[in-house]
C-alpha cells in the first residue's frame, strides 16, 4: 500500500537525516576537543618543566597529566562514535565499504528559532502511518456493510421462469434444504446464525482497527508533544551556553591582555581559551540535538506527506 510505503521511507529518510546531522556535530566537537588536548599538552609540558627546576609540585603537574587523560577518553569515545554513525549511514544508504563517500566535516545548518505558530491535530492527516490504519478501517466498515447486505433476500426471477409448478404458497412452505437447491433463490432467513455470527465477527474486526486507530492517533499526539518539548529544552540549553561562551570569551580576552603586557604567561593566555572550547563542544552536542529534535518532529507530523484518494 502507498500510505505503508511511505512510512518505511519516512522512517528511513528522517533516521539518515537524524544520523548525518549527528555525525556533524561529533565531528565538530572532535575538532575542538583536540584543541584542547593541545593547549593540555603544552601546559603538561611546561608544568613537567617547572617542577624540574622546583617551581612547582609533583601534585600541580598531577592535576594537568590527569585533564590531559581525561580529555583523552572524551575524544576516543567522540571517534567511536564518529565511526559508528559512519557506519550507520553506510548501512542506511545501502553503501559498500569502497563505495562509501567520505562524509567532510560542513556547518551545521541553524536550526529553526521557534516553534511552528500552531500545532493543531489536523496536522496529524499527514501521518502516512494514521493514512494507512484510516484506510484500514473505512474498509472494515465497508466489510460490515457487506455482511449486513448477506441478510436481504435475493431471487433471481428470470433462474425461476423454468420451474412453472411453484406458486406463493410453495415459497412459503419449503424447507431450507429445498430452498438451498432451487436455482436463483437465496432467502438468508434459513442461514440467519451463520450470517448473524459473520456479522458479530466482522463488527468485531472494525472495533479492533478502530481501536489500533485511536490508540495510534494517541501515540502521534504523544510523539508531537515530545519532539516539541525537546526542542524548546534544546534552545533553552542553547540560550544558556551561549551566555557562558560569552563570559568565557571574556576571560579570554584578559588574560590575552595580560600576557601581552607581561603580567601573564603565554601558556596561561593559552589556557583560557579552554572554557571557550569547552562551550563550543557543549554548543555543537546542543545544536545537534536540537536539529535531531526538529527533524522528529518534522517525522511525528508526517513529513509532509500528501495524502492521496482512497484506492
Amino acid at each position: 500500500m502507498l500510505a505503508e510505503a511511505a512510512t518505511a521511507e519516512l522512517e528511513i529518510s528522517t533516521t539518515i537525516a537524524r544520523t548525518y546531522f549527528s555525525l556533524q556535530a561529533v565531528m565538530q566537537q572532535i575538532v575542538h576537543l583536540q584543541q584542547i588536548r593541545d593547549i593540555l599538552r603544552d601546559s603538561n609540558a611546561a608544568m613537567t618543566a617547572r617542577q624540574a627546576r622546583g617551581f612547582v609540585t609533583s601534585s600541580t603537574t598531577a592535576k594537568t597529566k590527569d585533564e590531559l587523560l581525561k580529555i583523552d577518553q572524551v575524544l576516543a569515545s567522540m571517534q567511536a562514535q564518529e565511526i559508528s554513525f559512519r557506519e550507520v549511514l553506510r548501512a542506511l544508504t545501502g553503501s559498500g565499504a569502497d563505495d562509501f563517500p567520505l562524509i567532510a566535516m560542513r556547518p551545521l545548518p541553524e536550526p529553526q528559532p521557534q516553534l511552528p505558530a500552531t500545532l493543531s491535530y489536523a496536522l496529524l492527516s499527514h501521518r502516512p502511518d494514521l493514512v494507512a490504519l484510516r484506510w484500514y478501517v473505512q474498509s472494515s466498515f465497508d466489510q460490515v456493510d457487506v455482511a449486513k447486505a448477506a441478510f436481504y433476500p435475493n431471487l433471481d426471477i428470470k433462474a425461476l421462469l423454468g420451474i412453472t409448478s411453484i406458486r406463493i404458497e410453495d415459497l412459503l412452505n419449503v424447507t431450507s434444504l429445498q430452498f438451498r437447491l432451487m436455482p436463483g433463490v437465496s432467502l438468508p432467513i434459513f442461514d440467519g446464525g451463520r450470517l448473524n455470527a459473520n456479522l458479530r465477527k466482522t463488527r468485531a474486526a472494525s472495533n479492533t482497527l478502530i481501536e489500533q486507530y485511536n490508540q495510534a492517533v494517541l501515540g502521534a499526539v504523544r510523539d508531537v508533544a515530545i519532539a516539541a518539548t525537546n526542542m524548546q529544552n534544546m534552545e533553552d540549553q542553547a540560550r544558556i551556553e551561549r551566555e557562558k561562551s560569552e563570559q568565557a570569551q571574556i576571560g579570554e580576552e584578559e588574560a590575552g591582555a595580560r600576557a601581552q603586557r607581561g603580567l601573564a604567561s603565554a601558556i596561561s593566555a593559552r589556557e583560557a581559551q579552554i572554557p571557550v572550547l569547552n562551550a563550543q563542544v557543549q554548543m555543537a552536542d546542543i545544536r545537534g540535538k536540537r536539529l535531531a529534535a526538529e527533524i522528529a518532529l518534522i517525522k511525528a507530523l508526517g513529513g509532509g506527506y500528501d495524502t492521496p484518494a482512497l484506492p
